[in-house]
């Protein structure tokens, strides 16, 4: 993957990692929510670099440097969260991106949870997990076929015609 724009999904996943040592032994704090939120954002950009590295080519020369930043930037939050929820289109990819899809949901539902929901109790235990489970679904892609991610980048990105 490219390490010219975007956030890193490493990095991202390190600054998690510091918000939890904030968090230790505190029920609730900001530290929590705050690592909760950043895990989902590391597979969230992690998703948008997949996307511009595997589509802002042609036979692997890049397109120009402001079409690889719309690519990027194209990921929405909402659409590819649905895309992930949808199991007839994610249930033809091999496992570890049928994993990413499901942990990407389900971390999009907790950090709208961490960021916006002051009655919900965020445990250091769970914003741990929040992470550690982040860290496992991006590795878990370097394994994938290319093949595989590039139809991935595609199904995420673009909207299905109804009708």
């Amino acid at each position: 993957m490219s390490d010219t724009d975007g956030l890193d999904s490493a990095d991202l996943l390190a600054a998690a990692r510091l918000l939890l040592e904030g968090a230790r032994d505190r029920q609730d704090s900001a530290h929590a929510r705050r690592a909760v939120s950043t895990a989902y954002y590391a597979m969230f950009h992690c998703l948008a670099r997949i996307c511009a590295d595997r589509l802002a080519s042609s036979r692997g020369i890049p397109l120009g440097p402001g079409t690889r930043q719309t690519v990027y930037r194209s990921l929405q939050h909402r659409q590819a969260k649905r895309h992930c929820k949808n199991q007839r289109l994610i249930s033809a990819y091999p496992e570890p991106i049928r994993a990413f899809a499901e942990g990407f949901a389900t971390l999009q539902d907790r950090r709208r949870r961490a960021d916006y929901d002051p009655t919900g109790l965020f445990a250091p235990s769970v914003a741990r997990e929040s992470v550690d489970q982040a860290e496992g679904f991006i590795q878990a892609l370097r394994d994938v076929p290319e093949a595989d991610l590039r139809d991935f980048a595609l199904r995420i990105l673009l909207s299905e015609r109804e009708g």
